[in-house]
């Protein structure tokens, strides 16, 4: 087991937190990923695209252009899926709002998480927000400010002058993940889904979820981003145990249909996933390191709308670090559900 979890030795990522202050009444739609995600892209690539009415597979600048890296992550020959993109090395977060109303004046926030070599590009995340929000997103284009960027271990990464030096923020890292998940010791798991995810075994949707088939498809991502944005093949298939050795005790999972319209295949597009949470029992050790990047990482399809985000609970009396993000030094827990959030 250690050989392989030392496989993932070069796997890092970066989460940070955009704190933005509305300069007009802002109307935002029930979920906000798309929407920012669609203005973010847009954003970047008008401030970083030199040929902006060439298409990123022609254009011999690819492997250097951030918007094209990250937005648009092509495939290459050599890949191994079978998809014309791949994962890309960024997961949004956006705010869960309680209305569609933000007045002038109110502060908000999102969160990115950057992957890999993706986190080399965090300056141009930064550009392409404050330029976001001087061109306004949203219905009637409300604009907004950019107050501030600041990184899960507390550094100030950016505040409100983009010629002022960035703060380099530590990367978590899979030997920090390690060490969290390190001496916990519990026979009861459950995944509260807090965002849908679009779990698709054989390009079909579905809510019947087991342990089986939760590890493939969030291994799977671990090994496509690994490779891609690491630099470090990371072969899980045959090197665990049995996922047999857990069962599902509860399910407590729906269908939740979204449909969203894509500006760039010009029509609407439905986007359901599954919602609710789902209870395990068995030995979860072999895969609990794991089962935690996920919550950084999300699992399924549509990842970078913020889709496929969880939130893990595990038994009373549990002994384990706290998260990576909110503490790096060991802790106890006792005598309430531990909850492992991000």
């Amino acid at each position: 087991m250690e050989e392989r979890q030392n496989v993932l030795m070069n796997f890092e990522l970066l989460k940070l937190k955009f704190h933005l202050e509305a300069l007009d009444t802002l109307y935002f739609p029930h979920y906000l990923g798309s929407t920012l995600r669609g203005g973010l892209g847009h954003a970047l690539k008008k401030e970083t695209c030199v040929n902006p009415h060439r298409e990123c597979v022609n254009c011999t600048l690819t492997g250097d252009c951030p918007y094209s890296y990250c937005f648009e992550t092509p495939a290459d020959k050599s890949s191994h899926t079978k998809n014309t993109y791949l994962p890309h090395p960024y997961v949004l977060e956006p705010p869960i709002l309680k209305r569609n109303e933000l007045e002038k004046g109110e502060k908000f926030s999102f969160n990115l998480l950057l992957i890999g070599r993706g986190i080399r590009y965090l300056p141009y995340f930064v550009l392409a927000i404050d330029s976001l929000g001087r061109k306004g997103l949203g219905r009637d284009r409300g604009r907004f400010k950019l107050l501030r960027v600041t990184s899960t271990d507390g550094v100030e990464v950016f505040a409100g002058n983009l010629c002022m030096p960035f703060q380099e923020p530590r990367p978590i890292r899979f030997s920090d993940i390690l060490l969290e998940s390190a001496g916990v010791k519990s026979d009861w798991l459950r995944i509260d889904f807090i965002t849908w995810a679009r779990i698709k075994p054989r390009s079909r949707p579905t809510d019947r979820l087991d342990f089986a088939m939760f590890m493939q498809h969030l291994l799977g991502r671990i090994s496509l981003l690994s490779h891609y944005h690491c630099s470090e093949d990371f072969l899980w298939e045959g090197c665990f145990p049995s996922f047999d050795g857990v069962k599902t005790v509860s399910s407590e999972l729906s269908w939740y249909d979204w449909e969203r319209y894509s500006t760039r295949k010009k029509r609407p597009m439905k986007l359901g996933g599954v919602l609710g949470n789902i209870t395990f029992a068995g030995n979860f050790a072999p895969f609990l390191p794991y089962i935690i990047l996920g919550k950084y990482i999300h699992i399924g399809k549509q990842t970078s709308f913020g889709l496929g985000k969880y939130r893990i609970t595990m038994k009373e009396g549990t002994d384990v670090e706290s998260p990576c993000e909110n503490n790096r030094h060991r802790k106890e827990h006792r005598g309430g559900p531990l909850i492992l959030d991000t």
